[in-house]
């Protein structure tokens, strides 16, 4: 198959994550209803797309009202 390219900071477990039906872009965003350290920017809440060997492929601020 092909190598996956999951960053090492990038523990599922701490995610929100939800999948394209077939395969395709995985949307992560870090679940704001665990405890987790973060850091620089982290706070703030990010949607990243990846690819289904977990390549980063865009990544976004979400705006807040």
């Amino acid at each position: 198959m092909y190598n996956m390219f999951w960053q090492p900071e990038v523990h599922l477990n701490n995610f929100i994550v939800s999948s394209a039906s077939y395969g395709g872009p995985i949307a992560i965003r870090r679940d704001e209803q665990k405890l987790v350290k973060v850091k620089g920017s982290m706070g703030q809440p990010i949607i990243s797309i990846f690819s289904g060997s977990g390549r980063q492929i865009a990544s976004f601020k979400i705006a807040l009202w």
